[in-house]
């Protein structure tokens, strides 16, 4: 009983003196608590940030290591691979040799001297782990330590919706995709074990409008939907909430509309963009980018990634969206969803998290891709987490939202249906946008928005 007594108190925080009963459940603990400041390698709690960069600095332990710096922006976990210096082989000193063209020249009185090995280069210090939460206009998202991401990993996997849900949902598919779409269409690279990719990335497109050969009435040159175009790109680790990559891109076709007040790009950011060399070019140019992180058995993440994936041309059967998981748990895992709600929403009742522009989110533009994709991410692991108060907020949430669409159907319908419909049900996709399909008049895209469903949102890319 003592033995038991010791090992209980063994893994106690110092911070809020809770017991663990093992490791690891202490330093998640440490590390979910923003106001903890812990420091994992030397598994010491701090009263502020300012004295946790202070002992980083100046603790012995952490000698050779750089200090940590608290970034607007999520930090990048895994060190940079760089091109690797010539291998240098030294043994210990009193065993090293001179080569032997340097016997045969240096004088007999000198050959005789012991050599002494130069002084060997400092040695390359060990990958400095991060261990504070991401903090991202003014919200902090979690950072979770190696030891819960493969648990993390092992929750996620089987919450991969299925074909028939991804084909309900208008996900593009092999065997969907007929004639010159498919020709169009590109599958995520085979797994390699040569050449090991991410497990799971979360992936945000923001898309403009591009011009077509169609022409509709009043309006000029037309617009398919399947026309659009990608224009910038966000992408994760959604273990570590990594950045991977972060660009704007270049549309293949001219733009005739923008989005501007969506995505936050104009004309004039993306031609300094691309005269910097900083765009990447096409669909060609962001698949190819993708390649490198991302094969058949990456999970991709994100919220309504179905037309991220049809404007990206790519072909891919592991996905979790988020917008899927918290509609399933109304409308069932085999019918097809209804109208979905936005990532706003979402976080704003499931996670109390205030994201493009809210009260917690740091000045400047309401909108920033790398804000949706981690904002994604965490409302998945809490929808993984969190089963039950999903299925509580979904009942009580979606009740609410038919009980109006039936008020609003029975008002129309008394008044004779009069005056234009903004947007109704029928308007909505699943994946919760405006649909251009109908044969009805083409309205301009700021007519028709609704930004609370719109579930895409750019970037400030005017730095």
């Amino acid at each position: 009983m003592a033995r038991l007594e010791l090992s209980s108190r063994a893994f106690k925080c110092t911070a809020c003196a809770k017991s663990f009963a093992t490791e690891t459940a202490r330093a998640t603990h440490a590390l979910a608590k923003a106001d903890h400041h812990y420091c994992q390698p030397c598994n010491r709690c701090f009263g502020s940030a300012t004295a946790l960069d202070q002992h980083r600095r100046d603790s012995r332990a952490h000698t050779g290591q750089p200090p940590l710096v608290q970034p607007s922006a999520p930090l990048v976990n895994y060190p940079v691979r760089t091109t690797p210096a010539a291998l240098v082989l030294v043994t210990p000193a009193r065993q090293q040799s001179r080569p032997v063209s340097a016997l045969l020249s240096a004088p007999a009185a000198e050959a005789e001297q012991p050599w002494v090995a130069p002084p060997a280069s400092p040695a390359i210090p060990a990958p400095f782990i991060i261990t504070s939460p991401i903090l991202c206009r003014g919200n902090v998202y979690s950072r979770h330590p190696p030891a819960a991401q493969s648990a993390l990993y092992d929750q996620l996997v089987p919450r991969c919706h299925t074909l028939g849900r991804l084909k309900l949902e208008k996900y593009a598919l092999e065997d969907t995709l007929v004639g010159e779409d498919l020709e169009e269409y590109h599958a995520t690279p085979r797994h390699d074990l040569s050449f090991p990719k991410r497990k799971a990335v979360v992936l945000d497109c923001e898309m403009v409008g591009t011009v077509t050969a169609t022409v509709t009435g009043g309006r000029g040159r037309g617009r398919d939907r399947d026309r659009d175009e990608v224009v910038a790109l966000s992408v994760i680790d959604f273990f570590t909430g990594e950045v991977i990559i972060n660009s704007l891109v270049k549309p293949q076709r001219p733009v005739d509309d923008w989005r501007s007040a969506i995505t936050g790009v104009t004309p004039a950011i993306l031609s300094a963009s691309v005269a910097r060399g900083k765009a990447l070019q096409g669909r060609e140019g962001v698949r190819a980018q993708l390649w490198q992180h991302v094969d058949e058995n990456t999970v991709l993440v994100g919220h309504s990634l179905s037309s991220d994936l049809k404007t990206l041309r790519v072909l891919h059967t592991k996905i979790v969206d988020s917008a899927i998981l918290t509609a399933e748990p109304v409308f069932g895992k085999t019918r097809k969803l209804g109208k979905m709600a936005g990532l706003e929403k979402l976080c704003r009742e499931l996670l109390g998290l205030r994201i493009r522009g809210g009260a917690l989110a740091g000045g400047g533009c309401a909108h920033d891709s790398l804000e949706d994709v981690l904002a994604a991410r965490e409302l998945v692991m809490w929808c993984l987490q969190n089963p039950k108060p999903l299925q509580s907020w979904a009942a009580r949430n979606w009740n609410s939202e038919l009980n109006k669409g039936r008020k609003k159907y029975r008002m129309q319908n008394r008044s004779g249906g009069g005056g234009q419909r903004r947007q109704s049900r029928d308007d909505l996709d699943s994946d919760g946008r405006y649909s251009f399909g109908s044969d009805q008049h083409v309205e301009r895209w700021e007519d028709v928005v609704d930004y609370e469903l719109w579930p895409k949102s750019p970037p400030d890319w005017s730095d």
